[in-house]
């Protein structure tokens, strides 16, 4: 499966991570898994195994071209909310150039939408979600891992708060990557995680989380959905965890 690859990437930097395992039926046959309090989040950095954890948001976001078309097809969008002021060494999602987003008016986009586009920092994008399209400064441009984009999906980053306000996931996060201290195994640092978790929300391995995404896509689950969910940023779109 090429998207292994993805998977792995998603979560090369971390031990763990952390989602909702409650599927809902969007109603458009895919099941997702809602977000999470983000108050999670200080408890495992708290963790005496704990060296890092960030959190994210994941949903779908379609940008406009200059003549206010959309780009790509629907569900092609990946959006990921991520705390600029975090350290963002678990971050599939790089800075290539320019800042993290900051506030409600700026955003982050992938490499290849910017060169196709002719987008550049400081330009000013259209992007949409359910609701109308809305005008966001670029602040930055932005890479999956080591690679420009993700096949046709564009790659939309915006701050954590602003993302949160977005999707409706005030004080909520769809993911959360975690990193051991150095001598701490993967079992020891999950039996320091469980017990702070609700009985819908999971925790699992970065390797198991990667061949789980992976088996899912494998089952026949629409592969986007998948990396969104990789992003932690990553529902890659409209959603965090597919199950």
């Amino acid at each position: 499966n090429i998207l292994d690859g993805v998977y792995s990437e998603s979560y090369k930097t971390s031990d763990a991570v952390i989602s909702s395992e409650e599927a809902v039926n969007t109603g458009d046959d895919t099941r997702e898994a809602p977000a999470f309090s983000a108050d999670v989040l200080s408890k495992v950095e708290s963790l005496p195994g704990v060296s890092l954890a960030q959190g994210s948001i994941d949903d779908q976001v379609r940008l406009v071209d200059e003549n206010g078309d959309a780009l790509g097809k629907a569900g092609n969008g990946t959006a990921v909310g991520v705390d600029p002021s975090a350290d963002q060494s678990l971050n599939p999602v790089k800075l290539v150039t320019g800042q993290w987003p900051r506030g409600d008016g700026q955003v982050a986009i992938d490499k290849t939408t910017a060169e196709k586009q002719h987008f550049q920092i400081g330009d000013t994008v259209g992007a949409f979600g359910e609701g109308p399209v809305q005008r966001y400064r670029v602040s930055g441009i932005v890479r999956f891992g080591s690679i420009d984009s993700i096949g046709s999906a564009t790659i939309t980053v915006f701050d954590l708060r602003t993302a949160q306000r977005l999707f409706a996931k005030q004080g909520k996060l769809d993911l959360i990557r975690v990193q051991a201290k150095d001598g701490v195994s993967d079992a020891e640092l999950l039996g320091q995680i469980r017990p702070l978790l609700s009985a819908t929300t999971q925790v699992k391995s970065a390797a198991a989380q990667a061949s789980s995404d992976s088996k899912d896509d494998q089952a026949g689950t629409d592969a986007l959905k998948y990396l969104l969910i990789g992003f932690g940023g990553i529902a890659l779109f409209v959603g965090s965890f597919v199950i």
